[in-house]
């Protein structure tokens, strides 16, 4: 009769390398995502940050939170400079150049972002909302509660005021800057500007959707439009072509990823951000427990999502 011995140091070796190849092995598989898609960094920021924008450069981020603006240093994800304002700041836009960035309000603050200085405010005589700048720089488009004003960046003066009917909330310009899309939550409808002549060219109706904000995707093939729901349109027709129901409850800031294949939604009320994915318009990720968040930005590189969260008073980071 043989006798086999067990070489229990061996044994607790092999079961031990055993467990490292399948942590490694589990990781590779959850990091072999396309998009960010996990928290990997919480900022502390002021007291209710709401809108939150990263420079095109991608060197800083820049939340408006209450009466102050935090900024945030991309590289290490470090608040390194606070702007007192001096009045509610609600959403910002950047120039292409990243050299400033407005802030709106009751007045509409600009801010040089060398030094970090307010160097200028613009009147509109009514309480501005979500804003969006043209591609070329050279003008800036502000909702407010009945119009759109038009601010040349050159001076910053109001050079137009667009009636817009139905509570004009969201606006996003095209990637090719002839055409800049306002969303009114009370008539649920999609207004069309053409910028040459500031011209309402079109109206798209969106029935029982009552839309809040619009990002056009960076290839200007569509254009989706958060509210009581997500929808999606093709601006080719201007046409929908598609409703996601399930990213959550009170979809609100949306964002895109530079390649144009991952949307992602802030949904204030069920506390979670939705990841979609254009190829399909399925929701393929939900980042959880977020607290009531407002708004999402969007790293230049694609590899880094901002988001606040009004509830904590804090920036999450989603990564990979």
């Amino acid at each position: 009769m043989k006798i086999y011995s067990i070489d229990c140091q061996k044994l607790s070796v092999n079961f031990l390398t055993l467990i490292i190849l399948g942590l490694l092995f589990f990781r590779c598989t959850k990091e072999s995502k396309e998009y960010p898609w996990r928290i990997i960094k919480e900022i502390s920021v002021g007291t209710s940050p709401g809108g939150i924008i990263v420079l095109p450069n991608g060197e800083y981020a820049y939340v408006a939170n209450g009466y102050d603006i935090s900024v945030i240093r991309t590289s290490d994800n470090t608040v390194v400079a606070t702007i007192p304002i001096g009045n509610p700041t609600w959403f910002l836009a950047s120039l292409p150049n990243s050299e400033c960035v407005y802030v709106t309000g009751p007045i509409i603050s600009v801010i040089r972002t060398s030094d970090n200085t307010v160097i200028d405010t613009v009147y509109t005589g009514r309480s501005t909302g979500d804003i969006t700048v043209l591609p070329n720089g050279e003008f800036v488009y502000v909702a407010t509660g009945s119009d759109v004003f038009v601010v040349r960046t050159l001076d910053n003066i109001v050079v137009d005021t667009i009636p817009i009917y139905g509570g004009p909330k969201g606006i996003a310009a095209s990637p090719d800057g002839d055409y800049v899309y306002v969303a009114s939550w009370d008539s649920s409808v999609i207004s069309i500007l053409r910028t040459s002549d500031n011209t309402v060219v079109d109206t798209i109706s969106l029935g029982e959707i009552h839309p809040y904000r619009v990002a056009v995707l960076p290839n200007g093939e569509y254009l989706y439009v958060t509210g009581t729901g997500v929808l999606v349109i093709r601006l080719s027709d201007n046409t929908i072509i598609h409703t996601v129901f399930d990213t959550g409850l009170m979809p609100g800031g949306i964002d895109v990823l530079p390649n144009s294949e991952y949307v992602y939604v802030a949904c204030w009320e069920s506390h979670n951000v939705s990841v979609i994915r254009v190829a399909d318009n399925t929701v393929v990720e939900s980042i959880e427990k977020l607290g009531l968040i407002e708004d999402v930005a969007v790293h230049p590189s694609g590899e880094f999502v901002y988001v606040t969260s009004t509830s904590s008073s804090k920036v999450f980071v989603i990564g990979f």
